[in-house]
């Protein structure tokens, strides 16, 4: 599960399907034969048929929009792209780095950013090791954590002067501007504007 074609990187993502897999009372199997190829077979519990309200993204009407200065980091180029593009539609003056050293070097050159929203898992620098650094340096800026793996939100292990709330993937853009929104809210610069976010699509 920790196979990996990237030079020092996260891999291929099979542990993350694993853990998601497992946590449902589900299960991974694999089948490999060197030289013919390899099977992998994902069963999962039979569940009941949920309704089409339950699982409906929000409408685009539901989606407060708001203005202010974000800065991205995420390592992954799609994503970063495809996440980039929902916040700017959302009316959001976006910057964006690679990971955590290159925020933190963004940071220290142009302080007048109202929220960040950062991936979890990074090869150099993660998100809350970002977060541990930004409180370290003195700002207080609000952090939004996103991450494909299962697992605890970082503020339920780690206690930040400043706000952080956490998003799992994938999400709809209703999901994350709803978020910006929230922590924008929460200061001085939320200001409200009318308009409309495609919230359909989902980021994974």
């Amino acid at each position: 599960p920790f196979y990996t074609t990237k030079q020092g990187g996260t891999g291929l993502g099979l542990s993350t399907v694993q853990d998601i897999v497992e946590r449902i009372r589900g299960e991974v199997r694999v089948d490999s034969q060197l030289g013919v190829g390899t099977r992998f077979v994902i069963e999962f519990p039979i569940a009941e048929v949920s309704s089409p309200e339950a699982t409906r993204p929000a409408k685009s009407a539901d989606v407060p929009v708001r203005v202010g200065r974000l800065l991205l980091v995420e390592d992954d180029d799609m994503v970063r792209k495809s996440t980039r593009r929902i916040l700017e539609r959302g009316g959001y003056q976006v910057s964006s780095a690679v990971d955590g050293q290159d925020a933190l070097l963004l940071l220290q050159a142009n302080r007048d950013i109202d929220v960040i929203v950062t991936d979890l898992n990074m090869p150099r620098l993660g998100g809350v090791q970002l977060a541990l650094e930004l409180e370290s340096l003195g700002f207080e800026i609000p952090v939004i954590f996103v991450s494909g793996r299962v697992e605890a939100p970082p503020d339920a292990r780690e206690s930040f002067r400043f706000r952080t709330s956490f998003i799992q993937k994938p999400f709809y853009p209703a999901d994350l501007l709803r978020a910006v929104a929230d922590c924008l809210d929460d200061g001085d610069d939320g200001l409200r504007m009318s308009g409309s976010v495609d919230s359909k699509s989902r980021v994974v």
